[in-house]
């Protein structure tokens, strides 16, 4: 296969890819989390960001703990929501079909890529 034909034909897979139901709803799912849980998903990025913080300091540092089990909290508050799961579902799901075309095309770049 040529360049262009490769090129051509991931194009396609990735309009493909995109027009998908899986897609679109993805998109609308990152809207509706973004307005509608915008309270648990910055507590999540505090969390984090503290604990990033704390720990790259010292594993003895006096607020480790306390800032560990809050971002704990926050991690399980954001990934127990009805939207976030269905978002990473979906997420997984879109993953599976890039890792597909992926492969389509290692191959036929070289049978040795993987």
């Amino acid at each position: 296969m040529r360049y262009f034909e490769l090129c051509d034909k991931s194009a396609r897979y990735a309009e493909e890819i995109m027009s998908s139901n899986e897609f679109v709803e993805l998109l609308k799912l990152k809207d509706q989390i973004s307005n509608e849980i915008p309270e648990i998903l910055e507590e999540f990025k505090k969390a984090k960001e503290k604990y990033e913080e704390v720990s790259k300091d010292s594993s003895y540092h006096p607020d480790l703990e306390k800032t560990r089990a809050r971002l704990v909290k926050a991690k399980e508050n954001l990934y127990t929501n009805p939207l976030v799961i269905r978002y990473k579902e979906l997420e997984k799901e879109i993953q599976k079909q890039l890792n597909l075309v992926a492969q389509e095309i290692a191959e036929v770049i070289s049978d040795n890529i993987k």
